[in-house]
């Protein structure tokens, strides 16, 4: 993906525009935010999985558990 060359840090401009799609969601009062943020992973995983394969998908996805792992959680917050 080519970044814009406006961007000093290279992010692409459909990338952008995407992540401003998915916000704009949060603001819909209709859908419960914890039922739209499952509705987001799934999805998101079902279109990696579409253009990278399965087994890709799932070492991606290990990767991220991995990470998430391994940074501090506030006591007031729980990984579910």
């Amino acid at each position: 993906m080519a970044g814009n060359s406006d961007d000093p840090f290279g992010v692409p401009e459909d990338f952008i525009r995407a992540i401003a799609v998915v916000r704009a969601m949060w603001n819909n009062d209709d859908v419960p935010e914890r039922a739209l943020a499952w509705a987001m992973v799934v999805e998101a995983v079902n279109r990696l999985a579409a253009l990278n394969g399965p087994v890709s998908t799932s070492r991606l996805l290990a990767r991220l558990g991995e990470a998430v792992g391994e940074t501090s959680t506030p006591s007031s917050l729980t990984l579910q």
